[in-house]
């Protein structure tokens, strides 16, 4: 499905701070 760039943008930032705070947590 089609996302408009700001919603494909901020789901992007979330996948990003969620790996993140899964690293940080694993570690």
């Amino acid at each position: 499905p089609l996302i408009c760039p700001d919603c494909a943008g901020a789901l992007q930032i979330a996948a990003e701070r969620n790996d993140r705070a899964r690293r940080l947590a694993i570690s």
